[in-house]
């Protein structure tokens, strides 16, 4: 498969198990950011998510991940993380981030162009405040 033909996680995947048999980490990191900027997908390193160590790219609704077994898709079901000593749930892909309070309130939903993470979620916190 040529980098030219990637257009899916699972295609990066396919890639990446040939590709770093013959490359170091750092190079495999820098293709993984170029190949997330041309699909409109995040390179979790350069994130204000802070992913797992393990955790290269994501599309939004999938993780590619390299763990002790090789290149591995899970499901994104977002990055638990503590804002205030509420444990809250984001996620993000190309355009938007998703904050959960996890209330049974749903998540927000917030387009980049117009929202930093911070903001996204000082506004969902204080939806989840007036439905407290």
């Amino acid at each position: 498969m040529k980098k030219e033909d990637i257009n899916t996680l699972d295609d990066l995947k396919v890639f990446l198990t040939s590709y770093q048999e013959e490359n170091s980490e750092d190079d495999c990191c820098e293709l993984v950011r170029g190949i997330c900027k041309e699909n409109g997908w995040i390179y979790t390193a350069d994130s204000s998510i802070g992913y797992d160590d393990e955790d290269f790219a994501t599309d939004g609704e999938h993780i590619l991940s390299l763990v002790s077994t090789g290149w591995q898709i899970f499901e994104n079901n977002g990055q638990d993380i503590n804002h205030n000593g509420t444990d809250i749930t984001v996620r993000e892909d190309g355009d938007n981030y998703y904050v959960n309070f996890n209330t049974g309130l749903g998540e927000g939903i917030y387009p980049k162009a117009d929202w930093t993470l911070e903001k996204a979620i000082k506004d969902q916190e204080n939806i989840y405040k007036e439905n407290k």
